[in-house]
């Protein structure tokens, strides 16, 4: 891949990977834009805050503030970020010693803690992930995992590598034969390579209607430039009246 999933990243004052900063700001693009973006409280890779039990001592882990949202809002945010791949949930005071916030795990990193992988596992159980066991107290939406396998979503093809477009192009179906009815009789052809044929020509007439439009440009420039020699000409032996 062209983007490092687990290069670290600071943004909104945190330290995230950037798998965890795709799944947020996606889920932001996608459900939240009316209050986006959130702001955050603590990151991922952060051993000094002993409330949080170890959950953000590695990968996939964030806390959002909710001081300035609306309690709609807040359930919107766990609601986008539980459809986007975290296990996450609103904590309030009654629980621990902490701040009301959102705490969220992104499901499947292969970098987080012991502890942030013991609260996927309760999650995914319908538990509220803390020390308690208690009952999930959040939305429940399916369960979703979210994939990186290439920089689609968020970074998009002007970062990809060869490998995402080889898993492109097997996702997308574009291995199989289709007709080119450019040809007479018509004759089968792959559609990658149909796809890429296309691409390549429309590449290159760009280029060339590039380059016709700055020859034309030089053309009228150099038209332009023997005119005036000419009127010049013209004025020296009296057959036109001098400019004024």
């Amino acid at each position: 891949m062209a983007v490092d999933p687990y290069g670290r990243t600071t943004r909104r004052g945190v330290l995230l990977n950037n798998r965890t900063v795709e799944m947020l700001e996606v889920s932001e693009m996608h459900w939240l834009r009316s209050f986006a973006p959130l702001s955050l409280s603590q990151g991922s890779y952060s051993t000094g805050v002993s409330q949080s039990g170890g959950t953000h001592d590695g990968g996939g882990a964030l806390d959002v503030r909710v001081l300035d949202l609306t309690g709609s809002q807040r359930s919107s945010v766990v609601t986008a970020l539980r459809k986007q791949g975290f296990a996450a949930w609103l904590r309030n005071p009654s629980q621990g010693d902490w701040p009301y916030h959102i705490h969220a795990i992104a499901i499947g990193d292969k970098e987080m803690s012991p502890a942030a992988k013991q609260q996927v596992i309760d999650y995914k159980n319908g538990l509220n992930g803390l020390t308690n066991k208690g009952p999930d107290d959040g939305p429940r939406v399916t369960w979703t995992e979210y994939r990186q396998d290439i920089d689609l979503s968020y970074y998009g093809p002007e970062k990809w590598d060869d490998d995402d477009f080889k898993a492109f192009f097997n996702r997308a179906g574009w291995g199989y034969d289709m007709q080119n009815l450019n040809t007479d009789p018509v004759v089968k052809i792959n559609a990658k390579s149909s796809l890429e044929y296309a691409h390549q020509h429309a590449t290159d007439a760009d280029e060339k209607a590039t380059a016709a439009a700055a020859a034309a440009k030089s053309a009228d420039a150099y038209a332009a430039s023997n005119a005036l020699k000419l009127d010049k000409v013209l004025v020296d032996l009296g057959k036109l009246a001098p400019p004024a």
